[in-house]
């Protein structure tokens, strides 16, 4: 059971690769290095076999031992290869790096990059220019290898990009604002009565054919799909997996406009994580999802963080996650009471918020507002997209 930060994902140690695993006994362009037979290319020095590697962040590390050289480029090269029939490799990722300075820093030299499931990767390297470069032996190394729980948890998708949505989640130097939550421009918020008095909320009142009702619920409903919109991803044929209970509403909704919308009712799986960690694998794939209070209070915040992160891999690379949540009130001013629910305070949000951009995702600014002084809970929505892919 995941109980603190330390435990938001299962700890992998490094593997090392065999550097000429690819072409076995072709000799490298650094003399010593590899195998005795001439090499069809003359700039080759070394290339690893493809290995699968965990999702997220990953990094290939290259070590050249008593390296030395005055001249010379090395050239290293990430390369991808689908799991499929008649699959082609091709490259994701390069670096290059000049062979003197390469020594200079001990004949170390690290490339990160992001995993993906349902491919395999190799790293190969080249001088393609005159060089004096002597080495006593290479060691390649893949930090973060996969060790077949993750086929078990979430399947595989194809890795491609989604072809919806906008660039409306861009960089931004401050993370946290206290600016008031605006609902005509989504981002990760909670609920507050003002955006219920906006304009925009009473378009969606009325496409929806609802009456105004105060408080939370309706917002919810409304919010997601004015986060859909804003960030284009209510569009005919874009895939959304919905993971509630309670959002029937929102369901027909989206599968009017023409997405294609699977719900699943957490409370009908087994116990487990919410009963999520039991999706059946092949639920990928999908160009957006959201979830409303799947987190029931017997769990802890870093439980829920863990699998916040697992379902990301649910998303085709660019899909969008919108996660309504149960907030303490130091995040917004006091709605609706949740019995029952597990309640993330800011220091919650603000660490959930870190961990995914450390696996290269983007999360939506995120606004607070005004810090009340009352006791209670309110919904807060968290919307981030799915680290994009060059495959």
């Amino acid at each position: 059971m995941v109980t603190d930060q330390a435990d938001y994902e299962t700890v992998r140690g490094p593997r090392i690769l065999d550097p000429f695993g690819w072409h076995v006994g072709v000799a490298s362009r650094i003399p010593g290095l590899g195998g005795e037979n001439p090499a069809h290319d003359p700039t080759y020095v070394f290339h690893t076999p493809y290995v699968k590697v965990a999702r997220g962040p990953v990094a290939f590390d290259v070590e050249f031992q008593n390296l030395s050289a005055r001249k010379g480029t090395l050239v290293l090269r990430i390369h991808v290869l689908p799991d499929e029939p008649g699959a082609v490799a091709r490259m994701v990722d390069s670096e290059r790096i000049q062979l003197n300075r390469l020594a200079h820093h001990g004949g170390r030299i690290g490339l990160p990059f992001q995993g993906l499931g349902g491919v395999t990767y190799a790293l190969m390297g080249l001088i393609p220019d005159n060089t004096d470069v002597r080495a006593d032996g290479l060691i390649v190394r893949v930090d973060r290898p996969e060790d077949g729980s993750e086929d078990q948890r979430t399947g595989y998708g194809d890795g491609r990009n989604t072809v919806f949505g906008s660039d409306a989640i861009a960089p931004t130097a401050h993370m946290l604002s206290t600016d008031e939550p605006s609902l005509a421009m989504p981002v990760s918020q909670p609920f507050t009565q003002q955006q219920q008095a906006e304009d925009i909320y009473s378009r969606w009142l009325e496409q929806l054919g609802e009456d105004f009702e105060p408080g939370c619920g309706q917002w919810e409903r409304i919010f997601v799909l004015q986060a859909l919109e804003q960030y284009g991803l209510l569009q005919p044929g874009a895939r959304g997996l919905g993971l509630t209970g309670h959002q029937d509403m929102l369901s027909r909704k989206l599968a009017a406009s023409g997405t294609l919308v699977t719900t699943v009712c957490p409370q009908n799986l087994e116990e487990g994580n919410g009963g999520l960690a039991n999706l059946p694998i092949d639920l990928v794939d999908f160009d957006f999802l959201w979830s409303h209070r799947i987190f029931n209070e017997r769990q802890s915040t870093g439980e829920a963080i863990n699998l916040i992160d697992n379902l990301m891999g649910r998303l085709r690379p660019g899909g969008l996650a919108i996660h309504i949540l149960t907030a303490g009130t130091g995040m917004s001013p006091v709605g609706d009471r949740h019995s029952g629910a597990l309640v993330f305070e800011r220091d919650d949000v603000e660490r959930l918020a870190l961990i995914m951009i450390s696996r290269g995702h983007e999360v939506a600014r995120i606004r607070l507002g005004a810090i009340p002084t009352k006791e209670g809970v309110t919904s807060f929505a968290f919307i981030m997209r799915r680290a994009r892919t060059t495959l």
